[in-house]
């Protein structure tokens, strides 16, 4: 009969407690190395850092298609590059509009066409300096944020 401790309880033996204990350490760690607690980018703030700016935009590429004579126009605004139509305070303005936190935290409401065949859809792709983009898609019903729309007319502004 094996023996038992005063609780009725058959003891673990000390090596045995011993992996395990290795074990729950060693997944603790995986785990913490895997959601990246303790990193500089983990943003805790204990390091005594900065908050992290706003994405600066580098590129902004809106489409525009639909409307009754179907057409389909891509406009883009690459920083580096741009249009020489747009002034400086322009490109600013598209920068500060795109990495703002409206028009990043803005999903897009896309609104279901119906039976309304002219509407104008716009799908805006917004790339960041950190290689991160966003796409929004919305529609001539779709109630957007006065932001967006400001940067949809920028980019889109006859050439």
């Amino acid at each position: 009969m094996p023996r038992l401790d005063r609780c009725g309880v058959q003891p673990v033996p000390a090596a045995l407690r011993l992996s395990c204990m290795r074990f729950v350490v060693a997944m603790l760690a995986g785990c913490l190395l895997v959601v990246g607690c303790g990193s500089p980018e983990a943003g805790s703030g204990a390091s005594g850092d900065e908050p992290s700016a706003d994405p600066v935009a580098t590129k902004v590429v809106v489409t525009v298609s639909g409307g009754l004579r179907g057409v389909r126009e891509t406009y883009t605004m690459v920083v580096d590059d741009p249009p020489t139509q747009l002034t400086a305070a322009e490109i600013d303005q598209i920068v500060d509009l795109a990495g703002g936190d409206v028009v990043r935290g803005y999903a897009g409401s896309h609104v279901e066409r119906g039976e309304c065949c002219d509407l104008m859809q716009y799908s805006t792709t917004i790339t960041y300096a950190d290689g991160d983009t966003k796409q929004i898609v919305t529609n001539d019903l779709d109630d957007s944020p006065p932001e967006y729309d400001d940067l949809v007319a920028l980019v889109t502004r006859p050439r």
